[in-house]
């Protein structure tokens, strides 16, 4: 029961970290294609923008990845209905973890690596929006010499 708790969360927590690569790689791909150029006739705004757009891919990852963990606790049988296995997935993923659904007890072990993978994935999302931010303010600079 150990190991197979152990087996689905590395697996997904594996697959997680899968999803969120390609999602960071896509953006990375996109923002090294786009020239920064004024919004509005303000670099400021135009830095405001890309930081926008990587917050909003970021959100779209992490959407993404909830409903992985979701989808795996649903089909398991952990928490039903699918709503309370979102909802379970969304509140351990940000360790902010209400506790007003529990698992089953063969799938408590899931829930920590639920857990473990949020802050994971979180630090990660953090110094991307670190270093966007830096290569935008970098590019405004390069625009203004």
């Amino acid at each position: 029961m150990i190991l197979e708790q152990l087996a689905i969360g590395l697996g997904a927590t594996l697959a997680t970290i899968i999803m969120h690569a390609l999602f960071m790689s896509s953006f990375q791909r996109w923002f090294d294609r786009r020239s920064l150029k004024p919004v509005l006739g303000s670099i400021r705004l135009s830095v405001g923008a890309v930081l926008c757009a990587a917050i909003i891919w970021l959100l779209i990852a992490m959407l993404a990845e909830i409903t992985l963990w979701a989808v795996i606790l649903a089909r398991g049988g952990a928490v039903a209905p699918a709503d309370a296995a979102f909802y379970f997935a969304l509140v351990s993923f940000t360790t902010l973890g209400y506790g007003d659904i529990t698992l089953a007890r063969e799938w408590r072990i899931v829930g920590g690596f639920i857990a473990i993978d949020g802050l994971l994935i979180f630090g990660w999302s953090v110094a991307v929006l670190v270093d966007v931010l830096r290569a935008a303010r970098q590019s405004a600079k390069a625009l203004h010499v």
